[in-house]
């Protein structure tokens, strides 16, 4: 049974939460100094730690707020961002992987120049070790990434917008309370920290989705230069209590690639379903009952444990 991450995305989701990680550290420490700073400036005395900035202040210190969110957060707003490397890494994982099972499978896909280099023993420049919209990775793989490192970027902006307003409440409000400067900084990282959290839920979803989307694209493109039409096959995680059970319900669903587009888009938040295609094959009534016997004994751990979780309540509230 799966219980684990089946596009096998793990490490780029990681070394994704690492950048965010360090830019919100820097971010955090040079936004909460140049506050410090301007509020000593501000002091008649230092024996005081009052909050003294007024209006005209508050609104430079905005300014170089929003500065900093521009050039450490969000990056350039044309794609690709930095978000974009681990969106492409795993996209193309997707791809390549989708690709080599069509292979296995019995596709008679024309090789691409990287598979010709690696059939030689060679390696070759290929455009998985660019940020480029290389056209080499074909039109439909190209409008995608372009979609989604914009859908990432107005993501990020949407939440340190939000910030932004929460920010500049807090030190109005920090006039009219006669808060001291320690409170204010104090509610401004906290403030900071919420915003890194929503950062690591996008790029966590974002992974699964750039992934989800090369695997569907690539069946697609393999369809057209096959003359066919490719279905495929959803997996979903199978982790006890983590998995919804709307995805854990899909688990081995063969589908149209119009279809699993539908469903990348249904409750995607940390979802961790992979796409694989399916061609027929002897093998694919047994593979079938495999993914059937998968679902029915997940159904059985998931109904167990719904149960116990009931009779811990029933048992508290009694």
């Amino acid at each position: 049974m799966l219980e684990h991450n089946p596009t096998r995305t793990k490490t780029i989701t990681e070394n994704w939460f690492r950048d965010i990680n360090r830019r919100w550290k820097k971010f955090t420490s040079a936004t909460t100094k140049e506050l410090n700073d301007q509020n000593k400036s501000s002091l008649a005395t230092n024996a005081e730690f009052k909050f003294e900035l007024d209006a005209s202040q508050i609104r430079t210190y905005m300014v170089f707020f929003q500065s900093m969110i521009d050039e450490l957060l969000l990056g350039s707003v044309e794609p690709p961002n930095w978000q974009a490397e681990y969106q492409l890494q795993s996209y193309t994982r997707g791809l390549e992987r989708a690709r080599a099972s069509l292979i296995s499978q019995g596709a008679d896909l024309v090789p691409t120049a990287a598979e010709s280099f690696a059939a030689q023993g060679l390696t070759s420049f290929t455009a998985t070790s660019t940020l480029g919209l290389s056209a080499s990775l074909g039109p439909i793989h190209q409008d995608a990434l372009e979609f989604l490192y914009i859908r990432s970027f107005n993501s990020m902006k949407k939440w340190t917008d939000a910030m932004t307003i929460e920010t500049r409440g807090i030190l109005f409000d920090a006039v009219a309370q006669g808060k001291g400067i320690r409170e204010v900084t104090d509610e401004i990282v906290d403030r900071i920290d919420v915003s890194r959290s929503r950062a690591q839920l996008i790029a966590r979803t974002e992974t699964i989705q750039a992934y989800q989307r090369g695997s569907i694209n690539e069946v697609i493109r393999a369809g057209g230069e096959l003359d066919e039409t490719l279905n495929v096959r959803w997996i979903s995680a199978l982790a006890p209590g983590r998995t919804r059970e709307l995805h854990w319900q899909w688990h081995g669903d063969i589908i149209t690639t119009e279809e699993a587009n539908r469903r990348i888009g249904v409750s995607p938040w940390n979802c961790l379903c992979a796409i694989v295609p399916v061609i027929e094959t002897p093998s694919l009534a047994k593979k079938n009952e495999k993914f059937a016997e998968e679902k029915k004994r997940f159904n059985g751990i998931e109904t167990n444990s719904r149960q116990i979780r009931v009779n811990s309540i029933m048992h508290r509230l009694s």
